[in-house]
Order: C-alpha cells, then sequence, then structure tokens
C-alpha cells in the first residue's frame, strides 16, 4: 500500500485554489456531544498526538460528513503539523491565505455495517474524515489549542512519553466556513481514503505555544527537534477534482 505515496492519483495535502471550488447546500458538521472527552497524549515520533479512551461514555461522534450523509465518523486521532520555520508550517495550503503557520489534524473513522473498526474502515474508500485547522501564530494565549500545548504537550517532549489528558474538538472549531475534497492520508501508507475538510479561518496559537511544538524530539537521526525538519509533506502537483465549499 505504501506504492500509493508515489503512484497515486488523489495524493494529499494540495492547493486549494479557493475560487474554483462550487458551493454546495451542506448542513453544519455536528458532534454527538459538546464537553471534553478523555484520552492519552504520546510523542509518537513524528507529531504530538491525542489518541482518545476507549468506550461509549466517552464516544465523539462526527455527522453531516460532506458526501458522506448520514455516516456517522468516530474520533480517534488529533495531531500536529508544523514546518521549520513559523511562516511554512501547513501541509495544505490556500492559494487566498499566506503565512499560515501550521495545520491541526483531527481524524475521524467511518462506522457503518461494512465497517465496524477502525481497522476495517482503513481498507474502505472512503474510511476516514479528517478535519483541518490552519493556525498563525500570535503573542497572546488563549483558547482550547494553547490550553491542550502547554498542559499535555509540553509534558511529552521526548519520544514515546505519555500523558493523560483531555481535550475539547468543539472548542477548536473557528467558525462553519469549509473546503472540502477527496483525498489522501498524509503519512505511509498514504491510503486514498480521506474526505478532507478544511476549515478556512485560521485558529491561533500563541509563540510559547509554538515553541513547545518546535522543541519536541523526533524519531529522526540524532532524535533532533520537530524544528529541524518540520513534519508536513509537500503539496502534491495534481489537479484538485470535486473540491467544493459550504459557503
Amino acid at each position: 500500500m505504501i506504492t500509493s505515496c508515489k503512484t497515486g492519483s488523489q495524493q494529499s495535502p494540495v492547493m486549494i485554489t479557493t475560487n474554483t471550488a462550487k458551493r454546495i447546500p451542506i448542513t453544519d458538521l455536528s458532534y454527538n456531544r459538546t464537553h471534553p472527552i478523555m484520552g492519552v497524549f504520546r510523542n509518537n515520533g513524528h507529531a504530538p498526538q491525542f489518541i482518545p479512551d476507549t468506550g461509549s461514555n466517552n464516544e465523539l461522534i462526527l455527522k453531516n460528513v460532506p458526501e458522506l450523509v448520514p455516516n456517522d465518523f468516530v474520533f480517534c486521532d488529533l495531531h500536529f503539523h508544523i514546518g521549520a520555520s513559523s511562516n511554512n508550517g501547513p501541509e495544505h495550503i490556500l492559494s487566498n491565505h499566506a503565512n499560515i503557520s501550521g495545520e491541526v489534524h483531527l481524524v475521524h473513522w467511518k462506522r457503518d455495517g461494512h465497517t465496524p473498526t477502525l481497522s476495517a474502515a482503513l481498507r474502505d474508500p472512503n474510511g476516514l474524515a479528517v478535519v483541518a485547522l490552519f493556525f498563525n501564530v500570535i503573542e497572546d494565549c488563549q483558547g482550547e489549542t494553547d490550553r491542550i500545548i502547554q498542559q499535555y504537550v509540553s509534558r511529552i517532549k521526548d519520544v514515546d512519553e505519555t500523558k493523560q489528558g483531555y481535550i475539547n474538538p468543539v472548542r477548536l472549531y473557528p467558525n462553519r466556513r469549509y473546503y472540502t475534497y477527496r483525498g489522501s492520508l498524509t503519512t505511509p501508507p498514504c491510503s486514498e481514503i480521506v474526505r478532507w475538510i478544511l476549515f478556512e479561518t485560521p485558529i491561533t496559537i500563541c509563540r510559547k505555544s509554538f515553541k513547545i511544538l518546535q522543541n519536541m524530539e523526533t524519531d529522526e537521526e540524532g532524535s533532533v527537534a520537530l524544528s529541524v525538519f518540520g513534519n508536513v509533506r509537500p503539496v502534491q502537483r495534481r489537479d484538485v477534482t470535486g473540491l467544493k465549499k459550504n459557503f
């Protein structure tokens, strides 16, 4: 499957040429709950990551995924992407935005009769929905993203370090406006099973939080900090077919 990274026709990330997106009436994204969920923060050697605890009382379900209504998508992962400097950090690029510092991904898997588990969803052509939030760096610390980074990510600096904690994804979203297209995972095996949802308006993190991300240890040779190479995949050269927006 890793050959998809080199030969796939729908690889991500991509340049989003905003003026080519077709407007479609889509019901706003929604979750089944609005309170925090518990889980584990981990430095996986590539990115700081949050994985929710299992159990129905901690389950977060995303509804109204564009093109895939009425399927339910179960939240399973949050992680960060940054570049080697604060102005070249996102994986995707919006043609009407400049100097974006990074990207937060919230990963969800489709659960239905054909895909009752995450492993089954990873074999389905529409198995994942990934919400991408762009972020800019500002001076003042505020909001859920800064809380997550300073309270938990700061304590998993070394590879494989973990920390119990909680997040509230609902509080991360900036508004309702997004672009959407069909693409792939941006890390191996680069499977082309992702419905991407990219919010137009960036969120913010403060400079203190960004430095915490930059100082994360990676599993690159020499255990270098994340700031040395970043963890973004370059934009893939392909036309984006089916690009849509909900505004």
